[in-house]
């Protein structure tokens, strides 16, 4: 092998990863959804953050990476930015929704909201 790959690929597993801190909200047979604890920010009027889900069983999906904004005093929540990871590696960014809706009981949305704004 080529030394100036070797010395490249060494810098980079020395380099340290971004600091995240993924915790698991909920999971199931289909899914396992985190919350990335090192990315919730809050202001007075919102607060945003990054969550993740892995697909278990779709055949096409392995990963939906959402940047999710709430506003803790109506409990309402929109997706400022929705990435797709497919099998094959191919990332499609998608549904980027200027509607806030109202956060239901016993979602997955209440539980990032009670983490968030908890």
């Amino acid at each position: 092998m080529n030394k100036a790959y070797i010395a490249l690929c060494a810098s980079l597993v020395a380099m340290p990863a971004a600091a995240t801190d993924w915790r698991i909200v909920t999971w199931n047979e289909e899914f396992v959804l985190f919350l990335d604890h090192s990315a919730i920010q809050r202001n007075r009027r919102t607060a945003s953050y990054t969550s993740k889900i892995l697909y278990v069983k779709d055949p096409q999906v392995t990963e939906l990476l959402s940047q999710i904004e709430v506003r803790c005093s109506t409990r309402q929540y929109r997706s400022v930015a929705v990435t797709a990871l497919s099998r094959s590696g191919r990332l499609d960014v998608a549904r980027i929704s200027k509607e806030w809706r109202t956060i239901s009981p016993g979602t997955n949305a209440e539980r990032e909201f009670s983490i968030v704004c908890g």
